[in-house]
C-alpha cells in the first residue's frame, strides 16, 4: 500500500467484499487521512457475529458520509438490511454488477451448441444435478458440455465423481476444475452458447446471480427456475426459457437449440438494455 502511494484522487475497488476486506479499509482509513476512496461491493448477505461485516460497516459512518467509501448492494434484501444496520443510512447504494459485453455470433440449427456450467459447486447452485441432466439431455440429442467449477464441499464429491466417470464415457463433456479470474471467465463464456441456470428461484431472488448476469452481458441464451424474478426488467420475451424440473430443463434447451437464432436475436436487446441501465449505475457514477 505504501509502495503505491496512493492519495485521495486514487480508487480501490472490492470486487466482492468479506468481513476482512471492509476489516481492511477501516484500519487503512483510520491510519490514513489521505487514503483513496473505498467501492466495497457485496454480492452474499454478511453474517452477524462479533466484530462482524456490521461492525465495521458502523465504523467506517464518517467515511460513508463524506463520500470516501462506498459500498454497493445487487439484491435489495441485502440493501435492506445493510441500511437498517448502518448509522447514517448513508453511502450504500443499489447497484449493477460492472461488467464487459461481448457480441455473440448468430449460428445455424446444425451447429454443435456447447451447454456450460460456470462458478462455485454448491447444492443451492444445483451442482448435484448436472449428471442427471447431462444423461436426460443425451437421451433426445447430443451436445457438447463445458462443466467450470471450484471451491466444491464434501457432500458433492460423488457428483464430482459421477461427472468425472460421464467425461471418461463422453469426450464432450470437458471439466475444468480450477478458479478462473476475471480474463479467464470471460473466455469460457463465450465458448458457451446455451446455459441452465439449476439454483433455487428462491436464492436467485434474494441473493441474485451473477450467473444469470453474465448470460446477459455476453449473450448466452438460458433456462432459469421456473419463479425467477430477478432481472425480469431487463429480460425481453423469448430470450430464455423457464424450467420445473431437469426433464423440462433438457426439452428448453432443445428447444433453443432449434430456434437459436431468434432467442440470441432477443437476448441481444435484453443486453442492450442492461447496457444502457449501467450508464447510470452509482458505482460508475463515483469511481469517476
Amino acid at each position: 500500500y505504501k509502495k503505491l502511494n496512493l492519495s485521495k484522487k486514487d480508487h480501490i475497488l472490492f470486487q466482492t467484499a468479506r468481513r476482512k476486506d471492509i476489516a481492511l479499509a477501516n484500519f487503512i482509513i483510520n491510519v490514513d487521512k489521505n487514503h483513496p476512496k473505498f467501492h466495497i461491493r457485496v454480492a452474499l448477505e454478511p453474517k452477524k457475529k462479533f466484530k462482524s461485516f456490521f461492525y465495521y460497516l458502523r465504523e467506517m459512518d464518517h467515511s460513508l458520509r463524506t463520500k470516501r467509501a462506498f459500498i454497493y448492494l445487487w439484491s435489495d434484501r441485502i440493501y435492506k438490511v445493510l441500511v437498517n444496520e448502518s448509522i447514517s443510512k448513508k453511502g450504500i447504494y443499489k447497484s449493477n454488477m460492472p461488467w464487459s459485453f461481448y457480441k455473440r455470433e448468430y449460428k445455424n440449427k446444425s451447429s454443435n451448441f456447447t451447454i456450460g456450467y460456470v462458478g462455485d459447486a454448491r447444492s443451492s447452485r444445483g451442482f448435484q444435478y448436472l449428471p442427471s441432466l447431462i444423461k436426460e439431455i443425451e437421451k433426445k440429442r447430443s451436445f457438447k458440455y463445458l462443466i467450470q467449477y471450484s471451491k466444491i464441499t464434501e457432500n458433492l464429491l460423488k457428483t464430482k465423481d459421477e461427472l468425472i466417470k460421464l467425461s471418461k464415457k463422453n469426450k464432450r463433456i470437458k471439466l475444468i476444475e480450477k478458479y478462473c479470474d476475471y480474463k479467464d471467465f470471460r473466455i469460457l463464456l463465450k465458448k458457451i452458447d446455451i446455459m441452465p441456470i439449476i439454483h433455487n428461484a428462491s436464492e436467485i431472488n434474494n441473493v441474485t446471480s451473477g450467473t444469470l448476469y453474465a448470460c446477459i452481458t455476453h449473450e448466452i441464451p438460458f433456462v432459469i427456475p421456473h419463479g425467477t424474478k430477478y432481472m425480469k426488467k431487463v429480460l425481453k420475451v423469448d430470450s430464455y426459457e423457464s424450467a420445473r424440473n431437469l426433464n423440462q430443463y433438457s426439452e428448453k434447451i432443445i428447444r433453443i437449440s432449434k430456434k437459436y437464432d431468434k432467442y440470441l436475436k432477443n437476448l441481444k436487446y435484453s443486453s442492450k438494455i442492461l447496457e444502457k441501465k449501467l450508464r447510470k449505475d452509482p458505482l460508475k457514477k463515483y469511481i469517476n
